[in-house]
């Protein structure tokens, strides 16, 4: 029975009724809060690119749904922790966009081409690592690539982005084998170098044709095993996943974040102490490496070449060889560009220019024995790492240790397609 001396209306509600109105005002103002959270994430990238989540989260409103807990880049969308994600498209805030296959395209023509299938046009796949991939300019290696060839209008040419941040030949050989030969190649050409020159001396790992990425999983996988992780870490990381379903949530980890308090994660893949654990306290200059890089070159011109294939190889400039030859002539600017952040272990930018300058000295030289060779007709090796040594300032060459600036990038591919036209002027026949 109802207390009539109560003025509230709702306290004179019968409990359960009282109950329900809580709960459907605290539910109302939940999805008030998530869907203005949701806007607060849109109109931020909207108006500067920013992205707090994954971007896929943002272009929808995706409530209660569960949001991917992996960190992201802006330039062109890292897939968890190596590969892109699919059908990504070409924006004003994401300059890069992907296929069906998460290949790079190099423009909105190319979202729904279909790799499956031969082509009409002459298409070649480029592999090597974050320079191919077009990291410090605006435009993939291969898009410039396309450009530069496409513009005598004689022949059409398709140019593909095979290679990914980090890439080694190891993983490359790889691709070739189990991926790239099914989308029906007409020319295979490697950029590479700096990546296998870094992996060889820098990594742990002894076996210089070891993925990186498969150790850094398993670093990673232990260090946040339930085993490693007390009873408050656990309980801790299992509300934390929950919880990442939420808009408001996320923002508030964001907000944390921006002064410094960075709350846990299950999976921190993101975590550079993995990638530092992944890496010798001082590196020496490991001439097997140098070795492997060569034999996974020749493997793969070995497999193109029996499918009468050509094979171009370019030895990819780099500013460390630069900055040895240069001696005293190069300025204390021009070594800052060395310094790669999160790398300053203990050893010093000079200890490991001489690293990488060893490994080219080694491949300078193999690449030169090969370009002068009458065998290996289907391949063609061309050592690029020289053609910046005539620029004044190696600050308007590199963008930063490895990677170059636009109009750089550019004249590379431009360099390259003279050497892609004179292989089809000069064709084999087997």
């Amino acid at each position: 029975m109802q207390d009539k001396s109560i003025k509230n209306r709702f306290l004179r509600l019968p409990k359960p009724q009282q109950l329900i109105i809580i709960v459907l005002i605290c539910g109302g103002i939940f999805v008030m809060l998530e869907c203005l959270s949701w806007l607060g994430l849109y109109a931020v990238w909207r108006v500067s690119g920013k992205e707090i989540i994954q971007v896929e989260f943002i272009r929808e409103f995706q409530p209660f749904s569960s949001k991917n807990i992996f960190i992201t880049r802006s330039e062109y969308k890292p897939y968890y922790i190596s590969g892109l994600i699919p059908n990504m498209k070409i924006s004003r805030r994401t300059p890069f966009g992907t296929d069906r296959f998460g290949l790079l395209v190099n423009n909105e023509n190319e979202y729904d081409r279909d790799l499956s299938a031969p082509s009409d046009a002459y298409r070649i796949f480029i592999y090597g690592n974050s320079t191919v991939m077009g990291s410090g300019s605006g435009r993939s290696l291969s898009a410039y690539l396309e450009t530069a060839l496409n513009s005598d209008r004689s022949e059409k040419y398709e140019v593909i982005t095979a290679g990914g941040d980090g890439f080694n030949t190891g993983q490359e050989l790889a691709r070739l084998s189990l991926e790239t030969l099914h989308f029906h190649p007409d020319m295979i050409i490697t950029f590479d170098g700096v990546a296998d020159a870094f992996w060889s001396s820098f990594s742990n790992n002894i076996r210089p044709n070891a993925q990186m990425s498969s150790d850094i999983i398993k670093n990673s996988l232990h260090r946040n095993s339930l085993e490693n992780k007390s009873l408050i870490e656990v309980n801790t990381s299992s509300v934390d996943f929950f919880l990442r379903r939420f808009y408001s949530y996320n923002i508030l980890l964001a907000i944390f974040a921006k002064i410094g308090l960075n709350i846990t994660n299950p999976f921190d893949i993101g975590d550079q102490s993995i990638f530092q654990d992944n890496l010798v306290n001082i590196p020496i200059f490991r001439p097997e490496g140098a070795q492997i890089y060569l034999g996974n070159l020749n493997s793969m011109a070995a497999i193109s070449n029996l499918r009468g294939i050509p094979t171009l190889h370019f030895l990819q400039p780099t500013l460390a060889t630069e900055l040895i030859r240069r001696e005293d002539r190069a300025t204390d600017a021009e070594w800052d560009l060395l310094e790669t952040q999160s790398l300053k272990r203990n050893y010093t930018r000079r200890h490991r220019a001489i690293i990488f300058n060893k490994f080219y000295k080694l491949a300078r030289s193999e690449f030169a024995q090969q370009f002068q060779s009458p065998q290996n007709k289907l391949q063609t090796w061309v050592d690029l790492s020289n053609i910046f040594n005539d620029v004044e300032d190696l600050a308007d060459v590199y963008y930063d240790a490895v990677h170059y600036h636009d109009y750089r990038a550019q004249e590379i591919a431009e360099i390259i397609a003279v050497y892609v036209r004179r292989v089809l002027a000069n064709p084999v026949v087997e």
